[in-house]
């Protein structure tokens, strides 16, 4: 099996592929596994890996947080002054909610927000939604993988096949769903989220 480093030169790598006589799908998938664009997957997946276990640590601390009771907190409500102070307290509870509101929707408008994430936020659809998608349609995993199907690519200190390493499996998915988008695209999942 002829094995890719992730570096050198992606002309090289190019012209090692194709042939006057290869296919459309040839050439998508030499795109797909050009050197460049598996390293570059891998920053994109090494990244989103990280924002994920930074996410689940966050809402499992935040979940623990909530779980703590205030011991001293016996306030029975029998005071007359305690009413008006509970609706001061209401109503500025309510406007930094509403602060907070406003704070979160800027963030997302400027893209400097939580990104939300497949698997962990709800209404999210990702890369397991598309090959989930695509198998039910029979188009995942892609049933020829031509020239790459013998490469093995360099991951965590082992080499494995197109399908075993993140970034390629990822450059393939969007190559299928590029090329299927008409059914991901006219998903009933999709006429849910708007």
């Amino acid at each position: 099996p002829t094995q890719q480093t992730g570096s050198g030169d992606n002309t090289k790598y190019i012209v090692s592929k194709l042939r006057p006589d290869s296919t459309h799908m040839d050439v998508l998938l030499c795109v797909a596994t050009v050197p460049e664009n598996i390293q570059l997957s891998q920053q994109v997946v090494d990244k989103v890996e990280k924002l994920r276990e930074e996410k689940l640590s966050k809402e499992k601390q935040k979940t623990q947080s909530s779980k703590k009771t205030d011991v001293f907190d016996i306030d029975d409500g029998g005071w007359a002054e305690d009413e008006e102070e509970d609706e001061a307290v209401k109503k500025a509870k309510q406007e930094e909610a509403e602060r907070q509101k406003a704070k979160e929707e800027l963030k997302q408008a400027t893209g400097t927000g939580v990104t939300p994430m497949e698997g962990i936020d709800e209404g999210v659809l990702g890369q397991h939604w598309v090959e989930t998608t695509l198998s039910a349609k029979k188009h995942w995993p892609p049933k020829d993988l031509s020239f790459i199907q013998d490469q093995v690519y360099p991951y965590k200190g082992k080499n494995v096949k197109p399908m075993d390493h993140p970034a390629v499996r990822r450059n393939l998915c969007m190559t299928m769903g590029r090329l299927h988008s008409v059914i991901l695209n006219t998903h009933s999942d999709l006429c849910k989220l708007y």
